[in-house]
C-alpha cells in the first residue's frame, strides 16, 4: 500500500507540478543535496540532530513526510493560488475540488480554522491559506495568499527554526499592505523567551542524571 501511495503522489502530483526533487525516500533525500537537522543541547549548544528519528514519520506520510525544496515547494504554492491550473493551461484538479479544502472546518484559534489538511489564518483581516510541518531538527510552512496572489515557502533545519515562521509571516503582511512594523520586535521578543525558559529548565535538570 505505501509504495502504491508513493507512485500515486509521484503521478498525480509531483510530476504533473514539476517537483522533480520531491520525494518520500528519506535515503533518497540524504543522497543528495540536503541540509542536516539542527537542535540546541541542554546548555543551549547548536548540534546535529540524529537523521533516524526522521524515519518515524514513513508509516503515515499521507498527512505529510515529503523531502523537498524551496523550488519545488514554491510550484505547489503557484498550483494553490492558480486554484489547481498548471502554468501550461492544463488544469491538475478541479477549482471546486482545490477550495473544497480551504472550507472553514474546526476552530484553532480567533480568524484561524482548519480545512481539509490547509489551515486559514485571517488574523491580520486577510485569508491565509497554508500549512507547517516538522521533524526533530526541522520546521517549515508554506503561505499562500489569494487576494494578492503571492506565496512564500520557508524552510528550516533547526528545532527552533519554527520561531520565526510567525515573525515571517507577519513581515509579509507588512510588505504587502503598508502595514505596522511589529514583526522583527516580536521575533526577538520570542527568541529572549526561548532562551529565558530554556535557562529556567536546564536549571532544575541534573546532567548526568543521578
Amino acid at each position: 500500500m505505501g509504495e502504491a501511495f508513493d507512485a500515486a503522489i509521484q503521478e498525480l502530483v509531483f510530476g504533473p507540478l514539476g517537483m522533480s526533487d520531491t520525494t518520500f525516500s528519506m535515503s533518497a533525500a540524504l543522497a543528495g543535496n540536503h541540509a542536516s537537522p539542527h537542535g540546541k543541547d541542554a546548555d543551549g549548544e547548536v548540534r546535529i540532530i540524529r537523521y533516524d528519528v526522521a524515519n518515524t514519520i514513513t508509516p503515515i506520510r499521507p498527512a505529510g513526510a515529503a523531502w523537498s525544496s524551496p523550488h519545488d515547494m514554491i510550484l505547489y504554492v503557484q498550483n494553490e493560488l492558480a486554484e489547481g491550473v498548471l502554468p501550461d493551461g492544463r488544469r491538475l484538479v478541479t477549482a471546486e475540488n482545490l477550495l473544497a479544502r480551504r472550507i472553514r472546518g474546526a476552530p484553532m484559534g480567533e480568524d484561524q480554522w482548519y480545512g481539509m489538511g490547509l489551515s486559514e489564518d485571517a488574523t491580520w483581516g486577510v485569508s491565509v491559506i497554508g500549512h507547517g510541518g516538522g521533524l526533530p531538527g526541522y520546521l517549515s510552512d508554506w503561505f499562500a495568499i489569494p487576494s494578492a496572489q503571492v506565496g512564500a515557502v520557508v524552510l528550516t533545519n533547526s528545532s527552533s527554526g519554527g520561531l520565526m515562521l510567525r515573525p515571517f509571516l507577519r513581515r509579509l503582511m507588512e510588505v504587502l499592505y503598508d502595514g505596522r512594523a511589529e514583526a522583527a520586535e516580536s521575533l526577538s521578543a520570542v527568541a529572549e523567551q526561548a532562551e529565558t525558559q530554556r535557562a529556567v529548565e536546564r536549571a532544575q535538570w541534573t546532567i548526568p542524571a543521578a
